[in-house]
């Protein structure tokens, strides 16, 4: 029980900053971001005169399998011995 409230606590703790260096007009598969929340910025975008004449949609499926684990290592922040107790 005690490894399950560390984790929540860390996890807490390294959202704000991983909502802050993460890409602003990313929606997907973050904390209090929807579809819906993207319409508002597409909206605005899509009705310039130089709004682009395409937009395309795609599934990525599988798109972080090919993440270089060693990359994520040397980038991500951590607690490197936390996560050794864990």
């Amino acid at each position: 029980m005690q490894d399950r409230a560390t984790q929540a606590l860390h996890g807490l703790a390294l959202e704000p900053i991983a909502a802050h260096l993460a890409d602003p007009t990313s929606y997907g598969f973050r904390r209090e971001r929807s579809t819906a929340d993207a319409i508002g910025p597409w909206s605005i975008t899509l009705a310039t005169r130089t709004a682009p004449a395409w937009v395309l949609e795609g599934d990525m499926t599988a798109c972080c399998d090919r993440i270089s684990h060693p990359w994520r290592l040397r980038h991500v922040p951590r607690d490197t011995g936390m996560l050794a107790q864990w």
